[in-house]
C-alpha cells in the first residue's frame, strides 16, 4: 500500500509539471489500480468512524429521549442495528463473531419481550437493548448486563432521592414529569453501559484503528 500511494504522489507531480489531469484511460494499469486501491483504502478509513460516530450519537439521542418523553423511538434502535450491518463488511469480523452477536441479540429481545409481557419493560426499551447487544456481542454480554444494572441501580436511586424532593420550581414539562412519573427511563443505564462496553468490543476497536 505504501507503493501504491508513493506511484499515487509521483503521478500527481506529473499532472501539476504538466497543467493537466490526465484521464484514467491514457493511465498504465499498475497506475490505474494503485489509485483504486488508494481511493478504497480512503474510503475505508471515513467510513469506519464516522459509522461508530453515528452509532454514539444515535445511543445518546435515545437516552435524551427516553428522558424526556418516557419514549425510545424505533427508528433509534432500527439505525443502532442497521450500523452494526454497514460495519460488518469494513471491519471483517468471523462468520462465528457475527452469528454469536446476532443471536445474543436474539436471546436479549426474546427475554425482553417476555418482561415487556409482564409489564416490566417498555417495548422500546426492548428493542434499544438489543441493538446494542448486537455491538457488545457475545464476548460482551455479561459485562453489559453488569454495567446496565449497576448503573440501573445508580440512577434509580437518584430517580428516587429526587422525586422524594419537592416539586422543583421550574417550568419545565420534561422536569416536571420526570418528577412525577414512578417510572425509569433505561434507556439512559443502557446507553451508560453501551460507553462502557462497546469501545471494547471487536468491530468497534477495528472501525477505530486509523485513529488508534
Amino acid at each position: 500500500m505504501r507503493f501504491a500511494a508513493r506511484r499515487l504522489g509521483r503521478l500527481t507531480e506529473v499532472r501539476r509539471l504538466f497543467g493537466v489531469m490526465a484521464p484514467r484511460d491514457f493511465l498504465q494499469k499498475d497506475q490505474r489500480v494503485s489509485i483504486d486501491a488508494v481511493e478504497t483504502m480512503s474510503i475505508t478509513i471515513y467510513a469506519g468512524p464516522a459509522l461508530c460516530f453515528l452509532t454514539i450519537s444515535l445511543i445518546a439521542l435515545a437516552a435524551l429521549s427516553d428522558l424526556r418523553s418516557m419514549r425510545i423511538g424505533n427508528w433509534t434502535s432500527a439505525l443502532i442495528a442497521l450500523a452494526y450491518i454497514a460495519a460488518i463488511p469494513i471491519a471483517g469480523p468471523p462468520i462465528h463473531a457475527i452469528g454469536s452477536s446476532i443471536t445474543t441479540a436474539a436471546l436479549v429481545l426474546v427475554c425482553g419481550v417476555i418482561l415487556f409481557g409482564c409489564g416490566l419493560l417498555g417495548g422500546g426499551d426492548v428493542k434499544f437493548a438489543a441493538s446494542l447487544m448486537l455491538w457488545a456481542g457475545a464476548d460482551h454480554a455479561i459485562e453489559f448486563l453488569f454495567w446496565t444494572a449497576a448503573l440501573g441501580g445508580v440512577f434509580g436511586l437518584l430517580l428516587l432521592a429526587f422525586r422524594a424532593l419537592p416539586a422543583p420550581p421550574v417550568d419545565t414539562p420534561w422536569i416536571n414529569s420526570l418528577h412525577k412519573s414512578p417510572a425509569m427511563p433505561l434507556a439512559v443505564p443502557l446507553a451508560g453501559a453501551a460507553l462502557f462496553v462497546l469501545p471494547k468490543s471487536a468491530v468497534f476497536n477495528t472501525l477505530l484503528l486509523p485513529f488508534n
